[in-house]
């Protein structure tokens, strides 16, 4: 009375499926080998920006840790908080499939210092569902003091042709024939009565 007589069950083969998930842990580790071999920071996030990846520049550039990660700490730690709403936005822009250039943003270590970067960011997709992004960044520390170099240069070199008792002028002359001053300074208005921000600077000069 109540014993069992037969046993029913069914028997799957999932060998294709193990070999699939294989497939991909094999892919997984030679990604992340490959990134750890990058100068650029490589980073994972879940779709709450939770860090699950940073390779080993990004632990060394922001001081990241392995509990760190595990615990799943947010990529928004690392980026000044004026602009997080300007990373959600991209975010959200990158779900609805609308093209975003490269972001910049003032990247903060753990340190409380901070350096300028440039975000390339992709979503993360397994099959149809998302599942995070997937993004390089740039430190541009050095190309941002080469810039402020040479805005510093141009200011030097605008503050000597504005006091040369003189006109300096430097015009273009392009293929299709059209010409025009690229440089005219300052003592131009003085003696010309020609300002280089006039649209018809260029004329008005030849006059």
């Amino acid at each position: 009375g109540g014993r069992p007589v037969r046993i029913i069950g069914v028997i799957q083969d999932i060998t294709d499926r193990q070999r699939a998930e294989q497939s991909r842990s094999e892919s997984e580790a030679r990604f992340r080998e490959l990134a750890d071999l990058l100068p650029q920071m490589v980073f994972e996030v879940t779709p709450d920006l939770r860090i699950t990846y940073a390779n080993g520049q990004a632990c060394t550039e922001f001081g990241l840790t392995e509990p760190e990660l595990s615990a799943g700490v947010s990529i928004l730690t690392f980026i000044d908080p004026s602009q997080h709403d300007r990373m959600l936005s991209t975010a959200r822009k990158q779900l609805d499939q609308v093209p975003v250039e490269p972001q910049e943003y003032t990247a903060v270590r753990k340190d409380g210092s901070a350096f300028p970067v440039i975000s390339h960011a992709a979503p993360i997709m397994k099959g149809v569902r998302f599942a995070g992004w997937r993004g390089v960044i740039f430190d541009i520390t050095e190309r941002k003091k080469v810039e402020e170099e040479l805005r510093e240069s141009r200011r030097f070199l605008q503050d000597i042709a504005d006091h040369i008792p003189g006109v300096i002028f430097q015009f273009y002359a392009r293929s299709n024939g059209e010409m025009g001053l690229s440089y005219l300074s300052g003592y131009s208005n003085e003696i010309f009565g020609v300002s280089a921000d006039l649209p018809d600077a260029f004329e008005r000069f030849l006059e």
